[in-house]
């Protein structure tokens, strides 16, 4: 029997486009419950896993299903028609891709939960947000889209996050603990507080002055739910869209 057949490739067709059906649906429904579910996400929407995702698995899904039914019918007396409906029925088995979302969303939650245990959490997650816009924008056609709890993963661990941890992990804590007692053991000359005391009230009043004011309206508007703005210095800024979060500045690590 021979591995291909028309007959195949005509049901494979129509296992497609029912997975394209299937996937969006799955993908709405997806969005809503995620919504629903995970209000207090920090992250924008995430329209990779929200969108694309159950979208390319019920296409895959419809696709296979399509090609098995077309190969199986190939072989018995049975019609075109009776062959396509049969594709689409098990092409259903996609709208199980709604549950990808979810579990996406679920994982990066708890990483969020973990994000939220350290001083700088703010930071981290301005860092994650950028750092997954590069990737995106750079991702080559042909390329494996980028999970952004991968990025989170490789943030958090910078910041000595560990981002298996069930519980909210303290062991961030252990090397700033540990500079403040060198900080302390160092001679008093050494420490020099006034001077410190200045520069770091220099650095603070630099950062308010440039930082744009948070009712600065965006220049542009992406499709990864971030709008940027162009300051007149030459720098470049984002945040969430719609948001009254301050603006973080974009750091393009090309």
């Amino acid at each position: 029997m021979a591995i291909f057949t028309l007959w195949a490739l005509g049901s494979a067709v129509v296992g497609i486009i029912s997975g394209i059906v299937y996937g969006i649906i799955s993908a709405i429904f997806a969005s809503i419950l995620v919504k629903v579910l995970f209000t207090e996400k920090k992250l924008p929407f995430n329209w990779q896993a929200n969108m694309y995702l159950p979208i390319g698995a019920a296409i895959f899904v419809g696709a296979i299903a399509g090609y098995i039914v077309g190969m199986i019918d190939s072989a018995n007396d049975n019609d075109f028609s009776t062959t396509s409906f049969t594709t689409i029925l098990w092409s259903s088995i996609g709208l199980i891709s709604t549950i990808f979302p979810i579990i996406e969303a679920n994982k990066e939650l708890k990483l969020e939960k973990i994000i939220l245990s350290h001083p700088e959490s703010e930071t981290i997650f301005a860092t994650i947000t950028s750092e997954y816009k590069i990737a995106m924008d750079n991702l080559v056609d042909g390329e494996e889209l980028i999970d952004r709890s991968d990025i989170m993963i490789m943030v958090m661990e910078r910041y000595n996050l560990n981002p298996n941890a069930e519980e909210m992990s303290v062991n961030h804590q252990q090397p700033l603990l540990q500079q403040q007692l060198d900080v302390q053991q160092q001679p008093q000359v050494q420490q020099q507080p006034a001077v410190q005391q200045h520069i770091n009230e220099t650095i603070v009043q630099n950062n308010v002055e440039n930082k744009p004011a948070i009712d600065t309206v965006a220049t542009t508007i992406d499709d990864h739910g971030f709008e940027w703005l162009d300051s007149s210095d030459g720098r470049i800024w984002f945040r969430k869209q719609g948001s009254t979060d301050e603006w973080f500045e974009y750091q393009n690590q090309n």
